[in-house]
């Protein structure tokens, strides 16, 4: 695992930092869902080709509870994706 520090600028916008997002391969373009685990925030890639999987595994998240969202915040960023 590979640590990197970032900060959040006045308008909610966080860099990843570049030795992280060349190693897991993130590109300017790429869509991502972020939610919040038991205070952690985690950002996921989405791929359209496994949304349907992605967002089948946050859901079964969201119903055993580890999820504090609602399934109409899935739901909005599946579309935003979609686009």
């Amino acid at each position: 695992m590979e640590i990197a520090f970032t900060k959040m600028s006045k308008k909610g916008q966080v860099v990843i930092p570049k030795n992280i997002r060349e190693r897991v391969n993130f590109k300017p373009t790429d869509k991502f869902i972020v939610y919040d685990v038991k205070g952690s925030v985690v950002i996921k890639k989405i791929e359209k080709k496994n949304l349907i999987k992605e967002a089948e595994k946050i859901f079964s998240m969201i119903d055993s509870k580890k999820l504090k969202l609602k399934p109409e915040d899935i739901e909005e960023e599946i579309s935003a994706v979609r686009k």
